[in-house]
Parts: structure tokens; sequence; C-alpha cells
């Protein structure tokens, strides 16, 4: 609760958040306050999620794009927003945001490689991208589930699967960053190759299950936290949940102590890692 007065505190009069990459970090409030319950609807945030939504619809172009495509950050944010409508068009079912919806999601269908992955700018050469990929799998599923219509959508999602699964290390279930052998394989990453086949109906397969278990190692530890530790956490805790049983209950039981103790009274957060870096 002290975090979402922060975010409805510290709203931008035009319903965005920050400074920055504005797009994305409204899509990112608007997920967290639905999270929570909270709708347009809501006697305390509806204004500050109606806000952030008529933002966000505000800044989508006449092609689906809600920031600019030529960029990394931009291609982050069009799946970040494209997450952030479709679950409040699925919460809420105003009729406007439909359109919204299926025109954002249709960029990231166009945007994905011939064999399922992603890549900055949506490019479409050798690289493909498993941190990119799993924002776009959010957001299509969210899409999916909401009742987007977009022809090729289950298929891009089918597809996004079997790219996650080809990065796959065999020897531990880690999975790589961008390209085999090339890049680094840390739970982070692992934990955005796994969210993204738990959340497309591929809880049970093998792949999913080495992940897992590859995961079993990672820990939250606020005083000593891997690199990217939001970002980690972010993505290690919904597998954990998916999970479920001991697995979740044992990973709960250090992540939420955790992230209590460390609030800011104001009930915002300063990032371990950031900490660390500055020495503080």
């Amino acid at each position: 609760l002290r975090a979402l007065e922060w975010l409805r505190i510290n709203q931008n009069q035009d319903g965005s958040w920050g400074t920055n990459d504005k797009e994305a970090m409204a899509g990112l409030g608007i997920l967290t306050y639905l999270a929570h319950g909270e709708t347009t609807a809501s006697e305390k945030y509806g204004a500050t999620v109606e806000r952030a939504i008529r933002y966000l619809v505000a800044r989508q172009n006449e092609t689906g794009a809600f920031d600019k495509l030529d960029t990394t950050a931009g291609t982050y944010s069009q799946a970040i927003c494209v997450y952030a409508v479709s679950e409040a068009y699925g919460m809420t079912r105003i009729p406007s945001l439909k359109s919204v919806m299926e025109k954002g999601v249709q960029v990231l269908i166009d945007g994905q490689q011939a064999k399922g992955g992603y890549d900055y700018k949506f490019a479409k050469g050798a690289r493909r991208d498993t941190s990119l990929g799993g924002w776009c799998c959010q957001a299509m599923k969210a899409a999916y589930i909401a009742g987007a219509e977009n022809a090729g959508l289950h298929d891009a999602m089918e597809k996004a699967v079997q790219d996650m699964k080809s990065v796959q290390k065999a020897e531990d279930g880690s999975f790589y960053y961008s390209q085999i052998g090339g890049s680094h394989s840390t739970h982070s990453i692992a934990g955005v190759a796994v969210l993204s086949m738990q959340l497309l109906g591929h809880a049970g397969d093998e792949e999913v299950k080495k992940g897992l278990n590859f995961l079993g190692s990672a820990d939250c530890n606020w005083k000593n936290p891997p690199e990217w530790p939001m970002y980690a956490w972010y993505y290690i805790s919904q597998t954990k949940f998916h999970q479920g049983g001991a697995n979740w209950s044992n990973w709960n039981n250090q992540f939420a102590p955790q992230f209590i103790r460390n609030q800011n009274p104001d009930g915002s957060w300063n990032s371990p890692g950031l900490a660390l870096k500055e020495g503080t």
C-alpha cells in the first residue's frame, strides 16, 4: 500500500512517471495497480490508473507503436505497453482499449523472427534476445487472454516457446541471453525463459523442469544481490509462484522479508545493486 501511494504521489500530470522511457514506466505503473486489483473504477486509485491508461493510448501512433521502435528502449517499451493495455482491457472491458491492444500486439507479431525470437529494434538478423523475448511473451499472453483477435497470435506464442527452448544449455538447464555459446547464462535469464514457457502453456515441458532445477540455487539477498537484482527477482519470483509448493514457500520466505525490510518509509525502494555501486 505504501508503494501504491508513492506511485500516486509521484505520477506526472500527463499520467506517466519519471522523465526517461516514460511510456514503459507508465506501462509498469499500470501493471502494478492492476496486480493489486486497482482499476479505473477503484475509489482511491481509479484516477491514477485512468490517467496512465489515457497517456498510453495517446502515445500510440497509427501503426500501433507506443514508442520509437528504432531504439533498444523503444522495443522493450512496446512490449511493456502492450502488456499493460492488454491487462487493462482484460480487467476493465473498456471497449476503446481493444483496438489499441490489437494494434499494439500486431507490432509484436510482425516484429518476431522466423524462428520465434526477438531482437532489439525488431531486427530480423541472426541475433535473438531472451530478455526482450520475455516481455513480448508476457504481452502476447495478456493480449491472448484478454481476447485479442489478431491472426497468428497463437502461432507467434508457440514459436516464442521454441525460441526459448533453442538456447537452453543441456549441461545445467540454464539459458543463454542471446546466442548459444556467445553470451551469459544467469539465474536472471533462466527466470525469463522459464516464466515465458510457463505463461505460454508449457509449464510441464522438460525444458521448464530443467530450468526450475537450475533456479533452485537462486537466492534473494539484499546485501549480496546478483547483477540487475530487481530484474532477476521479478522473474524468479514468478517462476517459483507458478511452480508452487515448497519451492514457492521457500523462496517467498526469503523474498518477502527482504522487500519489506528494505522499503523506504515513503514506499519506494533503492535498488540493492545501485546502492552497492555507489558504496552506500
